[in-house]
């Protein structure tokens, strides 16, 4: 089934777990992932919603990231972040091929370090082993979601 958008995808997977149509909000303006919590922040303002917690679910990937993001854009908030527990060897498919999920991973190593640095998100420390391997597939050409 395609979708248009990724709200319209992931509202589709919570309607099929039984979630009323009704309590789910979609918000449809980010076109990156610090756009979507500072609009959710305002549409949970504008709707007068006040959340004692946020469940994120997001890549394995992204976690991080996220949790990195949330603690710089929406610090009051209770934020719990976590994803499909999957090993790499596991994640691939005919549509997230292996190539695609290794340019993820560098992109948001990168993103953790320049974003902290730019205040997008919260500073992070990077491991020097993990940078090095970056910088090494950076090298090997995934580049494809480098800022």
């Amino acid at each position: 089934k395609g979708f248009q958008t990724e709200a319209d995808y992931f509202a589709d997977i919570i309607q099929k777990a039984d979630v009323p149509q009704e309590q789910i909000l979609q918000e449809y303006k980010a076109t990156n992932s610090g756009e979507n919590i500072d609009n959710t922040k305002e549409l949970f303002v504008q709707k007068n919603i006040i959340a004692r917690r946020i469940i994120v679910v997001t890549a394995p990937y992204a976690e991080r990231r996220q949790q990195a993001m949330y603690a710089e854009r929406w610090p009051e908030q209770t934020v719990t972040v976590t994803s499909p527990q999957l090993t790499f060897e596991s994640y691939p498919t005919a549509e997230l091929t292996e190539g695609y999920l290794i340019n993820a991973l560098v992109g948001r190593v990168q993103r953790m370090k320049v974003y902290g640095v730019r205040g997008y998100q919260a500073k992070s420390e990077i491991p020097e082993t993990v940078w090095r391997v970056c910088q090494r597939l950076t090298e090997l050409g995934y580049t494809d979601q480098l800022v």
